[in-house]
């Protein structure tokens, strides 16, 4: 029998079975082959967070800064975060840190005070999902930078929230329960959807009171029957205090317009409406 016809017999074909056969069964069998360890890929694009820390106009702010501080003798700068509650949080700093450190790193700052720090009776930090112990990052809004004018040796500096860039899930991105940051995208999106500025204003009222008492009906001039809203005898007592806020909401750029008194211990003193951002960043000052 000559070689070729050996080769050609059906026993020879099932000793010697052919190897391209072979190597298409083992790919549809998906027989499993050792492969390399794979490296952790770099992310495809800067985060807002490096973006953030990297603008070219941070340092021409922090100059700002440094000459408005020095002019006035500030020591202090108050780091602000507003919580979901509304709070005003933050950390305090000296001003030496703030322009050679925080203001160019950022600040780190725990996830869990977006929900104001409180717990359950169960031990369970309260506040949005995934709130947890672990710290991102708060950097300064240096554009918001301004000094108290009833302490002018501290000044105060709105910040935005970020996650940390160690995070495995959204690294460098922003902290979803910033309550401001949340309202700068809003507007943002408005702007790209429509074309337009979103503008708002408020009448923000509060009551001021001398004592522990709630209400003080005592301190009306008039029977209960007599309203007292708008009688300029009220206003006149609560002068003090009214002329004492316009000056400083007027040190600090609110276009102040008008004043008024509805109720014992009650003022409305209103400021011009604005963007959006700059109304939200005025009505938590004047709280």
């Amino acid at each position: 029998m000559t070689q070729g016809s050996a080769l050609g017999s059906p026993c020879a074909a099932r000793i010697h079975p052919p190897k391209r056969p072979l190597r298409w069964c083992a790919a549809q069998h998906n027989i499993l082959r050792p492969r390399r360890p794979t490296m952790p890929t770099p992310r495809e694009h800067t985060t807002p967070l490096e973006l953030a820390l990297s603008d070219p106009a941070r340092e021409s702010e922090l100059e700002r800064c440094r000459q408005l501080f020095d002019e006035r003798g500030v020591t202090h700068v108050h780091c602000q975060y507003v919580s979901v509650q509304g709070r005003v949080l933050g950390k305090v700093m000296p001003v030496k840190y703030f322009l050679e450190t925080a203001g160019r790193k950022g600040v780190p700052f725990g996830y869990a005070v977006a929900g104001g720090l409180q717990a359950s009776l169960a031990g369970e930090l309260l506040g949005p999902g995934g709130i947890s112990t672990r710290e991102g990052l708060l950097v300064p809004d240096l554009a918001t930078a301004q000094i108290l004018p009833w302490d002018p040796s501290v000044a105060r500096v709105f910040c935005d929230h970020f996650r940390s860039l160690r995070e495995e899930v959204g690294p460098g991105e922003p902290e979803e329960a910033d309550a401001r940051g949340n309202l700068k995208r809003v507007i943002a999106a408005f702007r790209e959807e429509t074309g337009l500025e979103l503008r708002t204003g408020c009448e923000p009222e509060m009551s001021w009171f001398s004592g522990p008492d709630a209400i003080d009906r005592s301190a009306s001039f008039f029977p209960d029957w007599v309203g007292p809203s708008y009688h300029l005898e009220h206003i006149a007592e609560m002068m003090p205090i009214l002329k004492r806020i316009t000056q400083y909401a007027q040190e600090m750029g609110f276009e102040m317009i008008q004043s008024d008194y509805e109720d014992p211990g009650q003022l409305e003193c209103n400021f011009l409406y604005d963007n959006a951002l700059a109304t939200a960043d005025r009505l938590i000052t004047y709280r």
